[in-house]
Protein backbone atom coordinates (compact mmCIF):
# COMPACT_ATOMS: atom_id res chain seq x y z
CA UNK A 1 0.00 0.00 0.00
CA UNK A 2 2.81 2.36 0.91
CA UNK A 3 4.50 1.63 -2.39
CA UNK A 4 1.33 2.54 -4.27
CA UNK A 5 1.02 5.84 -2.37
CA UNK A 6 4.69 6.71 -3.04
CA UNK A 7 4.22 5.84 -6.70
CA UNK A 8 1.14 8.07 -6.96
CA UNK A 9 2.94 10.92 -5.22
CA UNK A 10 5.85 10.48 -7.58
CA UNK A 11 3.57 10.58 -10.61
CA UNK A 12 1.82 13.68 -9.26
CA UNK A 13 5.20 15.33 -8.77
CA UNK A 14 6.19 14.56 -12.35
CA UNK A 15 2.86 15.80 -13.73
CA UNK A 16 3.12 18.93 -11.57
CA UNK A 17 6.60 19.68 -12.86
CA UNK A 18 5.54 19.15 -16.48
CA UNK A 19 2.39 21.26 -16.00
CA UNK A 20 4.37 24.05 -14.33
CA UNK A 21 6.85 24.02 -17.18
CA UNK A 22 4.07 24.26 -19.74
CA UNK A 23 2.45 27.15 -17.85
CA UNK A 24 5.77 28.94 -17.53
CA UNK A 25 6.46 28.55 -21.25
CA UNK A 26 2.94 29.72 -22.09
CA UNK A 27 3.24 32.70 -19.73
CA UNK A 28 6.60 33.61 -21.24
CA UNK A 29 5.12 33.40 -24.73
CA UNK A 30 2.21 35.78 -24.19
CA UNK A 31 3.92 38.22 -21.80
CA UNK A 32 5.34 40.46 -24.61
CA UNK A 33 1.91 40.71 -26.21
CA UNK A 34 0.27 41.57 -22.89
CA UNK A 35 2.90 44.22 -22.11
CA UNK A 36 2.51 45.73 -25.59
CA UNK A 37 -1.27 45.95 -25.16
CA UNK A 38 -0.96 47.62 -21.73
CA UNK A 39 1.53 50.21 -23.04
CA UNK A 40 -0.66 50.87 -26.09
CA UNK A 41 -3.65 51.47 -23.81
CA UNK A 42 -1.55 53.83 -21.69
CA UNK A 43 -0.37 55.80 -24.74
CA UNK A 44 -3.94 56.19 -26.03
CA UNK A 45 -4.88 57.97 -22.80
CA UNK A 46 -2.26 60.67 -23.38
CA UNK A 47 -2.78 63.92 -25.34
CA UNK A 48 -1.81 63.49 -28.99
CA UNK A 49 1.37 65.60 -28.74
CA UNK A 50 2.80 63.37 -25.98
CA UNK A 51 2.05 59.96 -27.42
CA UNK A 52 5.06 59.38 -29.68
CA UNK A 53 7.65 60.48 -27.09
CA UNK A 54 6.12 58.57 -24.18
CA UNK A 55 5.55 55.45 -26.29
CA UNK A 56 9.26 55.20 -27.09
CA UNK A 57 10.35 56.00 -23.53
CA UNK A 58 7.98 53.54 -21.89
CA UNK A 59 8.79 50.69 -24.26
CA UNK A 60 12.51 51.22 -23.68
CA UNK A 61 12.03 51.40 -19.91
CA UNK A 62 9.87 48.24 -19.72
CA UNK A 63 12.26 46.25 -21.93
CA UNK A 64 15.10 47.00 -19.52
CA UNK A 65 13.17 45.57 -16.56
CA UNK A 66 14.24 41.96 -15.78
CA UNK A 67 11.61 39.23 -15.37
CA UNK A 68 8.25 38.74 -17.05
CA UNK A 69 6.14 39.61 -14.00
CA UNK A 70 8.24 42.72 -13.41
CA UNK A 71 7.68 43.81 -17.00
CA UNK A 72 3.91 43.51 -16.57
CA UNK A 73 4.08 45.47 -13.31
CA UNK A 74 6.15 48.19 -15.00
CA UNK A 75 3.67 48.39 -17.89
CA UNK A 76 0.81 48.76 -15.39
CA UNK A 77 2.82 51.58 -13.79
CA UNK A 78 2.93 53.30 -17.19
CA UNK A 79 -0.84 52.94 -17.46
CA UNK A 80 -1.29 54.57 -14.06
CA UNK A 81 1.11 57.37 -15.02
CA UNK A 82 -0.80 57.99 -18.25
CA UNK A 83 -4.05 58.25 -16.31
CA UNK A 84 -2.50 60.80 -13.95
CA UNK A 85 -1.10 62.85 -16.86
CA UNK A 86 -4.39 62.75 -18.74
CA UNK A 87 -6.35 63.88 -15.68
CA UNK A 88 -3.97 66.73 -14.86
CA UNK A 89 -4.48 70.38 -15.74
CA UNK A 90 -8.02 71.47 -16.58
CA UNK A 91 -9.40 67.97 -16.17
CA UNK A 92 -8.54 67.02 -12.65
CA UNK A 93 -11.01 65.85 -10.03
CA UNK A 94 -12.05 69.36 -9.00
CA UNK A 95 -13.31 70.33 -12.45
CA UNK A 96 -15.11 67.05 -13.03
CA UNK A 97 -16.75 67.32 -9.60
CA UNK A 98 -17.95 70.84 -10.47
CA UNK A 99 -19.34 69.57 -13.79
CA UNK A 100 -21.22 66.71 -12.14
CA UNK A 101 -22.61 68.84 -9.32
CA UNK A 102 -23.83 71.62 -11.62
CA UNK A 103 -25.23 69.33 -14.33
CA UNK A 104 -27.11 67.21 -11.78
CA UNK A 105 -28.59 70.22 -9.96
CA UNK A 106 -29.47 71.98 -13.23
CA UNK A 107 -31.21 68.92 -14.67
CA UNK A 108 -33.24 68.45 -11.49
CA UNK A 109 -34.18 72.14 -11.24
CA UNK A 110 -35.02 72.46 -14.93
CA UNK A 111 -36.85 69.15 -15.27
CA UNK A 112 -40.29 70.83 -15.62
CA UNK A 113 -38.91 73.15 -18.32
CA UNK A 114 -37.20 70.20 -20.00
CA UNK A 115 -40.41 68.16 -20.29
CA UNK A 116 -42.42 71.21 -21.36
CA UNK A 117 -40.03 71.93 -24.22
CA UNK A 118 -40.00 68.22 -25.10
CA UNK A 119 -43.79 68.16 -25.46
CA UNK A 120 -43.89 71.45 -27.39
CA UNK A 121 -41.27 70.27 -29.89
CA UNK A 122 -43.08 66.96 -30.38
CA UNK A 123 -46.42 68.70 -30.98
CA UNK A 124 -45.21 71.60 -33.13
CA UNK A 125 -43.81 69.71 -36.13
CA UNK A 126 -43.23 66.13 -37.29
CA UNK A 127 -39.83 64.60 -36.72
CA UNK A 128 -37.55 63.49 -33.89
CA UNK A 129 -37.54 65.50 -30.67
CA UNK A 130 -33.77 65.54 -30.29
CA UNK A 131 -31.20 66.58 -32.86
CA UNK A 132 -27.90 64.69 -32.77
CA UNK A 133 -24.70 66.08 -34.24
CA UNK A 134 -21.25 64.53 -34.23
CA UNK A 135 -18.73 66.72 -32.42
CA UNK A 136 -15.05 66.27 -31.64
CA UNK A 137 -14.25 65.94 -27.95
CA UNK A 138 -11.31 65.31 -25.71
CA UNK A 139 -8.39 63.35 -27.16
CA UNK A 140 -10.01 63.62 -30.60
CA UNK A 141 -12.86 61.24 -29.73
CA UNK A 142 -16.17 61.98 -31.40
CA UNK A 143 -19.45 62.08 -29.52
CA UNK A 144 -23.11 62.83 -30.22
CA UNK A 145 -24.07 66.31 -29.00
CA UNK A 146 -27.78 66.47 -28.15
CA UNK A 147 -30.10 69.43 -28.69
CA UNK A 148 -33.81 69.90 -29.06
CA UNK A 149 -34.71 69.91 -32.76
CA UNK A 150 -35.35 73.44 -34.02
CA UNK A 151 -35.54 72.74 -37.78
CA UNK A 152 -38.03 71.07 -40.10
CA UNK A 153 -37.15 67.55 -41.19
CA UNK A 154 -37.03 68.75 -44.82
CA UNK A 155 -34.76 71.68 -43.94
CA UNK A 156 -32.40 71.23 -46.90
CA UNK A 157 -35.26 71.32 -49.43
CA UNK A 158 -36.74 74.41 -47.80
CA UNK A 159 -33.37 76.16 -47.98
CA UNK A 160 -32.87 75.34 -51.66
CA UNK A 161 -36.34 76.58 -52.55
CA UNK A 162 -35.88 79.78 -50.56
CA UNK A 163 -32.49 80.57 -52.11
CA UNK A 164 -33.83 79.85 -55.60
CA UNK A 165 -36.56 82.46 -55.16
CA UNK A 166 -34.49 85.07 -53.25
CA UNK A 167 -31.28 86.22 -55.04
CA UNK A 168 -30.34 88.58 -52.19
CA UNK A 169 -30.50 85.72 -49.73
CA UNK A 170 -28.01 83.78 -51.89
CA UNK A 171 -25.38 86.48 -51.38
CA UNK A 172 -26.08 86.62 -47.65
CA UNK A 173 -25.81 82.84 -47.38
CA UNK A 174 -22.54 82.66 -49.33
CA UNK A 175 -20.89 85.35 -47.20
CA UNK A 176 -22.09 84.49 -43.70
CA UNK A 177 -23.67 81.01 -44.04
CA UNK A 178 -26.57 82.56 -42.12
CA UNK A 179 -29.91 84.10 -43.04
CA UNK A 180 -31.91 86.86 -41.43
CA UNK A 181 -34.95 84.70 -42.08
CA UNK A 182 -34.10 81.02 -42.06
CA UNK A 183 -36.89 78.91 -43.63
CA UNK A 184 -35.43 75.78 -42.11
CA UNK A 185 -36.18 76.85 -38.53
CA UNK A 186 -39.60 76.12 -37.03
CA UNK A 187 -41.58 78.82 -35.22
CA UNK A 188 -40.99 77.10 -31.88
CA UNK A 189 -37.36 76.48 -32.83
CA UNK A 190 -36.78 80.20 -33.31
CA UNK A 191 -38.03 80.90 -29.78
CA UNK A 192 -35.97 78.07 -28.31
CA UNK A 193 -32.81 79.38 -30.00
CA UNK A 194 -33.34 82.92 -28.74
CA UNK A 195 -33.71 81.61 -25.18
CA UNK A 196 -30.98 78.94 -25.64
CA UNK A 197 -33.49 76.35 -24.42
CA UNK A 198 -32.60 74.11 -27.36
CA UNK A 199 -29.27 73.44 -25.63
CA UNK A 200 -30.76 71.97 -22.45
CA UNK A 201 -30.02 68.35 -23.52
CA UNK A 202 -26.31 69.25 -23.61
CA UNK A 203 -26.41 68.98 -19.82
CA UNK A 204 -26.65 65.21 -20.41
CA UNK A 205 -23.40 65.39 -22.40
CA UNK A 206 -21.82 67.15 -19.43
CA UNK A 207 -23.16 64.52 -17.04
CA UNK A 208 -21.70 61.59 -19.01
CA UNK A 209 -18.35 63.33 -19.54
CA UNK A 210 -18.54 64.23 -23.24
CA UNK A 211 -18.50 67.95 -22.46
CA UNK A 212 -17.66 70.31 -19.63
CA UNK A 213 -19.45 73.36 -18.27
CA UNK A 214 -16.58 75.59 -19.38
CA UNK A 215 -14.16 74.90 -22.21
CA UNK A 216 -13.37 75.60 -25.85
CA UNK A 217 -16.17 75.77 -28.38
CA UNK A 218 -17.33 72.36 -29.58
CA UNK A 219 -16.40 71.69 -33.20
CA UNK A 220 -17.97 69.50 -35.84
CA UNK A 221 -15.76 67.10 -37.77
CA UNK A 222 -15.63 69.60 -40.65
CA UNK A 223 -14.82 72.52 -38.37
CA UNK A 224 -12.15 70.51 -36.60
CA UNK A 225 -10.39 69.87 -39.91
CA UNK A 226 -10.40 73.59 -40.78
CA UNK A 227 -9.02 74.94 -37.51
CA UNK A 228 -5.60 76.59 -37.69
CA UNK A 229 -4.42 75.84 -34.16
CA UNK A 230 -2.62 72.56 -33.31
CA UNK A 231 -5.04 69.70 -32.76
CA UNK A 232 -3.65 69.04 -29.28
CA UNK A 233 -4.61 72.55 -28.15
CA UNK A 234 -8.23 71.59 -28.74
CA UNK A 235 -8.27 67.89 -27.88
CA UNK A 236 -6.59 68.51 -24.51
CA UNK A 237 -9.96 69.84 -23.33
CA UNK A 238 -13.51 68.66 -23.22
CA UNK A 239 -15.57 71.20 -25.20
CA UNK A 240 -17.64 73.49 -23.02
CA UNK A 241 -21.20 74.75 -22.90
CA UNK A 242 -19.71 78.19 -22.32
CA UNK A 243 -16.24 79.66 -22.68
CA UNK A 244 -14.05 82.56 -23.79
CA UNK A 245 -15.40 82.17 -27.32
CA UNK A 246 -18.68 83.73 -26.19
CA UNK A 247 -16.87 87.00 -25.53
CA UNK A 248 -14.12 86.95 -28.13
CA UNK A 249 -14.66 84.76 -31.19
CA UNK A 250 -11.00 85.10 -32.11
CA UNK A 251 -9.69 83.92 -28.75
CA UNK A 252 -7.22 81.05 -28.81
CA UNK A 253 -8.12 77.82 -27.06
CA UNK A 254 -4.71 77.84 -25.39
CA UNK A 255 -5.80 80.92 -23.42
CA UNK A 256 -8.10 78.62 -21.49
CA UNK A 257 -6.08 75.40 -21.34
CA UNK A 258 -2.87 77.10 -20.17
CA UNK A 259 -4.47 79.39 -17.60
CA UNK A 260 -7.12 77.12 -16.17
CA UNK A 261 -8.07 77.28 -12.52
CA UNK A 262 -11.36 76.70 -10.65
CA UNK A 263 -11.60 80.47 -10.23
CA UNK A 264 -11.34 81.01 -13.99
CA UNK A 265 -14.30 78.66 -14.52
CA UNK A 266 -16.30 80.59 -11.92
CA UNK A 267 -15.47 83.91 -13.61
CA UNK A 268 -16.54 82.62 -17.02
CA UNK A 269 -19.81 81.20 -15.61
CA UNK A 270 -20.68 84.49 -13.87
CA UNK A 271 -19.89 86.49 -17.01
CA UNK A 272 -21.89 84.11 -19.23
CA UNK A 273 -24.95 84.26 -16.96
CA UNK A 274 -24.90 88.07 -17.01
CA UNK A 275 -24.46 88.07 -20.80
CA UNK A 276 -27.50 85.80 -21.15
CA UNK A 277 -29.62 87.93 -18.82
CA UNK A 278 -28.66 91.13 -20.63
CA UNK A 279 -29.09 89.45 -24.03
CA UNK A 280 -25.49 90.40 -24.75
CA UNK A 281 -23.89 88.61 -27.69
CA UNK A 282 -20.51 89.05 -26.04
CA UNK A 283 -18.66 90.09 -29.17
CA UNK A 284 -16.45 92.66 -27.45
CA UNK A 285 -13.41 91.34 -25.67
CA UNK A 286 -13.81 93.75 -22.74
CA UNK A 287 -17.34 92.50 -22.08
CA UNK A 288 -15.90 89.50 -20.26
CA UNK A 289 -14.41 91.48 -17.39
CA UNK A 290 -17.37 93.85 -17.30
CA UNK A 291 -19.92 91.02 -17.15
CA UNK A 292 -17.84 89.21 -14.53
CA UNK A 293 -17.83 92.26 -12.27
CA UNK A 294 -21.60 92.61 -12.65
CA UNK A 295 -22.10 88.92 -11.90
CA UNK A 296 -19.82 89.04 -8.88
CA UNK A 297 -21.69 92.09 -7.60
CA UNK A 298 -25.04 90.29 -7.96
CA UNK A 299 -23.71 87.24 -6.09
CA UNK A 300 -22.33 89.40 -3.28
CA UNK A 301 -25.63 91.27 -2.98
CA UNK A 302 -27.58 88.00 -2.84
CA UNK A 303 -25.24 86.60 -0.20
CA UNK A 304 -25.50 89.84 1.80
CA UNK A 305 -29.31 89.70 1.67
CA UNK A 306 -29.32 86.05 2.72
CA UNK A 307 -26.93 86.79 5.54
CA UNK A 308 -29.02 89.74 6.69
CA UNK A 309 -32.15 87.59 6.59
CA UNK A 310 -30.54 84.83 8.67
CA UNK A 311 -29.17 87.30 11.21
CA UNK A 312 -32.54 89.05 11.38
CA UNK A 313 -34.32 85.74 11.98
CA UNK A 314 -31.89 84.86 14.78
CA UNK A 315 -32.35 88.24 16.45
CA UNK A 316 -36.14 87.96 16.11
CA UNK A 317 -36.12 84.53 17.74
CA UNK A 318 -33.93 85.79 20.57
CA UNK A 319 -36.18 88.83 21.05
CA UNK A 320 -39.26 86.62 20.98
CA UNK A 321 -37.81 84.21 23.55
CA UNK A 322 -36.87 87.02 25.84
Amino acid sequence: MNLIIFALLGMLGVFGAVFSKLLADEFKAWTPSLVAHIIAAAVRKLPAAMRERFSEEWKSHVNEVPGDISKIAAACGCLFAAWKIAEAGPFDTRKRALDLAFATCALMALMPVFFTVLLVVAASSPGPILFRQTRIGRNGKSFQALKFRTMHIDADNRLREYLASNPKAVTEWKVTRRLGFDPRVTAIGSILRKCSLDELPLLYNVLVGDMSLVGPRSLTEGGFGKQTEPDDDYTACRPGLIGFWQFDRHSKKTAYTRNWSPMLDVKIMLAAIVAALLRDDGLEENNFEENYRIGLGIVLWVLALLGAGIIGKIIWQIFGLS
